[in-house]
Formats: structure tokens, sequence, C-alpha cells
């Protein structure tokens, strides 16, 4: 089985990019399963609706995770109270959504042996150490975003250069340029729950592609 996991969505830059690409790249990598993390995915890049959710869904998407700005976009809270969350499964995926590169690096190794993946999302850049670790689980540190990267971690670079120089600025907005699509490809075990492989996926706009 293989897993495509898929790192914070940031906006219309990163929507847009999913919606137009998704369907043709599950097909092209043979991917069984899609999970994204969606919490910047609102066009102001903070929060979720249930329209962009309706829409990844019909796009490919299995499961959408979340982090710190889930709530910001209110009309969320009745559309996930919808959803009934099942207790067994055969794949554990961990999407730690943290700031600090050790925590996420010591829930990979907590998690060794447990979960078929853990994977870090929020920092919005993704880290060059995707591997399996000793006991069997797929690792990486952050799995980047999808967004616009000619930016600061997925907003406009000008406003946000001149809110960190304390210059005339508004609240942080998101790029509009093309996206990239960051995260991981894994390969999973059904017998055994644990991975097989893992390879960084990255595909269109500024980064270097390597699917």
């Amino acid at each position: 089985m293989r897993i495509l996991f898929l790192g914070d969505v940031v906006g219309v830059s990163g929507c847009s990019k999913i919606l137009n690409n998704l369907l043709d790249q599950i097909k092209l990598n043979k991917i069984d399963f899609v999970i994204v993390n969606g919490e910047n995915a609102a066009d102001s890049g903070v929060g979720l609706t249930k329209e962009i959710c309706e829409d990844f869904f019909n796009c490919g998407v299995n499961v959408i995770t979340t982090g710190n700005h889930v709530w910001d976009q209110k009309e969320i809270m009745n559309f996930i109270d919808k959803y009934k969350f099942k207790e067994d499964y055969d794949l554990l995926i961990v999407d730690f959504h943290g700031e600090i590169t050790s925590e996420k690096n010591a829930i990979g190794h907590f998690f060794d042996g447990k979960a078929t993946l853990v994977v870090g999302t929020h920092t919005h850049i993704p880290t060059n150490d995707a591997r399996i670790l000793k006991k069997g689980t797929a690792y990486q540190t952050d799995a980047g975003m999808c967004g616009d990267y000619d930016s600061v971690i997925g907003m406009n670079k000008d406003n946000s250069l001149n809110r960190f120089m304390k210059k005339d600025a508004i609240k942080h907005f998101p790029a509009k340029g093309d996206a990239t699509l960051s995260g991981v490809i894994v390969e999973c075990n059904i017998e055994t729950g644990l991975a097989k492989k893992i390879d960084s996926y990255i595909f269109g706009g500024q980064l270097k592609n390597t699917y």
C-alpha cells in the first residue's frame, strides 16, 4: 500500500495546485491513500472551511489533518462534529504539528515500531531526512507545505519583511504564485503496519521536483 502525505496547504495557491493535479499524481505514482494537512487552506491562510474539505475529498484526499489554526474558521466545528472516527486501524499515521525539530525527532523515536509514519508539519519547510527508523517506522521531520515558496512560509514576502522590520504592514496574507506540493510517499506493509520505504515528495512550483 502506498500513502501520500502532503504538508500544510496554504491559501488559494496551495488549494488550486491540489485540485488541479492530485488525481493525476495519484494515478502516476500509484497512490492508494492520501492524507493532507489542511489547517492553513482557507483563503486567508488560516483555518479550514467546509467547502475546502469537500473539494479535497472530491479530488482524491482521504483524510485531512489539522493544527493550531483549525478553529480559526468557526464554521468547521459543526462540519467536524458530523464525522464519526473509528478506533480500529491497520496503519497509524502521526502528524506532529510542532515548531521544534528536536521534539519531532523525539516523537519519531517514541513511536518507532508503533506507527507506520511519523511526519512533522507546521514549519512549512521540507527537511531532507526521510528514513525508516530502526523498528520500522517511516519518519521525516517536516513535510513542508503545499503553497507558493516565493514567500515567507507561504505568506506574501513583502508584507512579511515589513512586519519583521516594523514598517507599515497589514495582517499576514498568503502568496499567490505557483505552488509546490510537498510531502512524503510511504510504502506500507499491511500485515505488520510498518513501513517498507519512504521518499520525499516534491511536485511543481519553485522547488526542485522529485516527482
